[in-house]
């Protein structure tokens, strides 16, 4: 995450992801916001969908979110999202950018991990998302991507996981399966579902006693969402949930 890219419309569907995954706050949450320094690219600036209300189709699936968005995207900062109300519930960690170097990452995980510790979901938010075999971990651009031996040590210690994962030029469907099944294969979730978005998708892996609760807020987002379609699955339990772009 940059805070160059707080408020575009990846913002606003992880926004509205965690407040109804949550219940607004019936369950706990945390944030690994995994913040890298900001680049002055375009990069994040799809902020587009804030200009005519109207015409957009995620006012209506979460008015309070988009207004509050509409009023304070140009902070660039998501400090405003700390302060707010808008994810009841929700732990963030003290600010601190993610650095390549190996040994600071290792820090910076083991402090989060204890941080998170009781949370009932954690959210990874890395610029790009699950790591690459190109970018080992402590190499320069590893702190774009969180590494599965990080989101398990989260999964292990009790919290249900969901995970920002950038597109990249592949086909989308086999891309979003490999990742499902590195990180499912790893955590031994029981399961797992992926809402797919234009741009990216975003993974779920429950903890096993959170899987009903899990599967009624995502029957309630295909309700509320609406147009979106269920176009297949991983296997039985891992399902992917296309929202609208």
């Amino acid at each position: 995450m940059k805070d160059q890219y707080f408020g575009d419309v990846n913002d606003f569907q992880k926004y509205a992801l965690l407040r109804l995954l949550t219940k607004m706050g019936e369950i706990t949450s945390a944030v690994c916001w995994m913040l890298t320094q900001d680049d002055g690219s375009p990069d994040g600036d799809r902020r587009k969908y804030l200009d005519t209300p109207k015409c957009s189709m995620w006012q209506p699936c979460d008015r309070d979110l988009f207004d509050f968005l509409k009023l304070n995207h140009k902070t660039r900062n998501v400090a405003s999202i700390e302060t707010s109300q808008i994810l009841p519930g929700c732990r963030f960690p003290p600010r601190q950018e993610l650095e390549d170097e190996l040994q600071l990452r290792g820090r910076y995980f083991h402090e989060f991990t204890a941080f998170a510790k009781g949370a009932d979901l954690v959210f990874f938010d890395p610029d790009n998302g699950l790591e690459i075999n190109s970018v080992p971990k402590g190499h320069s651009g590893s702190s774009k991507y969180v590494c599965i031996d990080e989101l398990r040590a989260v999964y292990d210690q009790g919290s249900s996981v969901l995970l920002y994962q950038h597109f990249c030029r592949k086909r989308r469907v086999p891309f979003i399966e490999d990742r499902v099944y590195a990180i499912g294969g790893a955590t031994q979730a029981p399961c797992a579902w992926s809402f797919r978005t234009s741009h990216a998708v975003f993974l779920l892996f429950p903890r096993p006693e959170l899987v009903d609760y899990f599967a009624n807020r995502v029957k309630l987002i295909s309700e509320k969402w609406g147009s979106q379609r269920w176009p297949g699955t991983h296997k039985p339990t891992f399902h992917t949930l296309c929202l609208p772009t």
